[in-house]
């Protein structure tokens, strides 16, 4: 229980690193700046293949480039809400404009529809908090044998 606890935590606490203070409940994820939705998160996917299209693109005019790029990353954030600060400083970090960036962005709006799918799935279960955390994380997780060669591999992955 304290590991499945402790999961669901990190998660949270990634999100909430991300797009600022939330509460998750079943008709969204509730921020600062408003409810975000699964509507809004599968908009959100569509903007990033819009940008993911758009950095793959070849084209001769980078000032067409770079300007595009920006205008889909403010369309992202208008949808998905971020706490990014107001400096330009940190305004032009913020741009999506690699593959990583939007690789993160993916893994972001992925977390955020497995956690609002716990949220509706948990309203009106007769299943405990804990196993509907459990259920969300789509894993078996059993217990390992100190001597046994998973074991050690783990162990040396968290020490190290």
């Amino acid at each position: 229980q304290d590991l499945v606890k402790y999961l669901y935590e990190e998660a949270s606490t990634a999100l909430a690193n991300v797009i600022g203070p939330t509460k998750i409940t079943s008709n969204g994820i509730e921020t600062p700046l408003g409810v975000i939705t699964l509507t809004q998160i599968e908009k959100g996917e569509s903007i990033l293949k819009s940008l993911y299209d758009n950095l793959r693109l070849q084209t001769e005019r980078i000032t067409h480039k770079i300007d595009q790029l920006q205008s889909l990353s403010n369309e992202f954030y208008t949808t998905i809400p971020h706490s990014i600060g107001r400096s330009r400083v940190s305004i032009q970090e913020a741009i999506i404009d690699d593959l990583e960036s939007i690789s993160k962005k993916e893994e972001l709006l992925q977390l955020m529809r497995d956690l609002l799918h716990l949220a509706v799935e948990t309203s009106g279960s007769r299943l405990s908090e804990i196993d509907m955390k459990y259920a969300a994380l789509k894993c078996k997780i059993t217990h390992l044998k100190e001597s046994s060669e998973e074991f050690v591999k783990i162990w040396n992955y968290v020490i190290n």
